[in-house]
């Protein structure tokens, strides 16, 4: 399928960048700084984890390490589902925190 630039093709999504350079780009191993960033997440090993793993690991997690998580994908492999799945899940953790003090400011 040709694709242009800044379109959307047929199902609605933009176009995927299939050149090899764009290819190579997406299967290099994180470098120094990334692994010395990836060491400090919340989830162990996270760069060997797929994304189904990684999603089951999300809960239980606070919104800030949730934030790290979602900053960390988003400079590395930028998976679209994980990302979307990342969100959704530090958007619950935000509510949940509101509700709980809400309910103690209630309390008081």
């Amino acid at each position: 399928m040709l694709a242009l630039a800044g379109h959307i093709n047929i199902f609605g999504r933009a176009p995927v960048d299939l050149s090899p350079s764009a290819s190579t780009a997406r299967q290099t191993p994180a470098g120094p700084e990334s692994r010395a960033t990836a060491a400090a997440l919340p989830i162990e090993d996270y760069d060997r984890l797929n994304v189904e793993t990684v999603g089951r690991r999300l809960v239980g997690l606070r919104a800030e390490e949730l934030e790290r998580l979602r900053d960390y994908e988003a400079e590395n492999k930028n998976r679209r589902r994980l990302m979307a799945r990342i969100e959704r899940r530090i958007k619950a953790a935000r509510r949940a925190t509101t509700l709980v003090a809400s309910t103690e400011t209630n309390r008081s």
